[in-house]
């Protein structure tokens, strides 16, 4: 009704913060509006930040925008391409199409890309996961440590390996620590 006309207003050209978390309000109300700025801004803004911003929506259209969401996984920006393949992922109907895309992106230079690559292939059975979020986890960035961690749990499957994790309860990083021992609990009480 009034409220997602008044929204919808806010739909600005050129894109602003606020235009796009507008637009991610109308994407999970299932609004079109919302879901055709999103795409718009994911495919041609010109500020990464924004795009980025965007492709956080990618999760509440991903079932009634696949089409569309497939072309923006391959997108040189990292930060759209993985938002949108773990968008995809989680449908049957794109998961192997965008666990494709990931793979790369769990190769890259970029700890904090690779390990959020990771984590969803981890996230949905690829074996292949394991070694590197193994690897992570002592990676000098404590943010990457910290998704390695979180990370970790869906790596093991049903193995229930807490070892690589009992290391990180003396990391320099607090939250680190609290989040390996939280992890280990979790993963020793399957």
């Amino acid at each position: 009704g009034r409220g997602r006309e008044a929204l919808a207003a806010l739909l600005v050209d050129p894109p602003t913060p606020l235009s796009v978390e507008t637009a991610r309000v109308l994407v999970a109300r299932g609004d079109a509006r919302g879901d055709a700025y999103l795409l718009r801004v994911m495919g041609t803004a010109t500020r990464r930040e924004l795009r980025a911003q965007a492709a956080v929506g990618s999760i509440g259209m991903a079932t009634r925008q696949a089409e569309a969401l497939l072309r923006l996984m391959r997108d040189d920006d990292h930060e759209v391409a993985l938002r949108v393949a773990s968008a995809l992922a989680s449908m049957e109907a794109t998961r192997q199409e965008a666990l494709a895309a990931l793979r790369p992106m769990a190769r890259l230079p970029d700890g904090f890309v690779a390990i959020r690559a990771l984590s969803v292939l981890a996230q949905h059975g690829d074996a292949t996961a394991a070694d590197p979020i193994r690897e992570a986890l002592d990676s000098p960035d404590a943010t990457v440590r910290r998704l390695a961690v979180l990370a970790w749990s869906d790596a093991t499957g049903a193995s229930g390996d807490c070892d690589p994790l009992v290391p990180r309860l003396r990391d320099d990083d607090r939250s680190v620590a609290l989040l390996a021992a939280v992890e280990i609990v979790l993963i020793a009480s399957r």
